[in-house]
């Protein structure tokens, strides 16, 4: 299993943050804040990096907001609520919206009146 896919059983947000591209936005999301440690995405969830180079392994969102939320004085349900809004977003399409007309090569042959 390559970890892209959601949490496992009882992960009630593991969907929601399935992906190494949604994982990653939640670390640098998280990382900005003011006063956060070290956060890293990795392949089934993230790790918080100590000051004396221990990392503590998450694999559930809400669990690694759990772990954050107080030290970065943040209220938790507001903190779970922006983290699965950047999930939401991270997961978006990026490529944009395109109508079968913008796809021809040849300008439209038909003639004037």
């Amino acid at each position: 299993m390559c970890g892209a896919c959601g949490g496992g059983v009882g992960d009630p947000f593991g969907q929601r943050v399935a992906g190494p591209r949604v994982r990653d936005a939640i670390a640098r999301y998280l990382q900005g804040l003011p006063g956060a440690p070290g956060i890293r995405p990795f392949v089934g969830g993230w790790t918080i990096s100590s000051r004396t180079g221990g990392a503590e392994v998450f694999t559930r969102v809400d669990r690694l907001v759990e772990r954050l939320a107080p030290r970065l004085r943040i209220d938790h349900d507001r903190l779970l609520e922006r983290v699965l809004v950047v999930a939401r977003e991270a997961g978006r399409d990026t490529y944009p919206v395109m109508s079968v007309s913008s796809f021809r090569s040849e300008p439209d042959a038909t003639p004037a009146p």
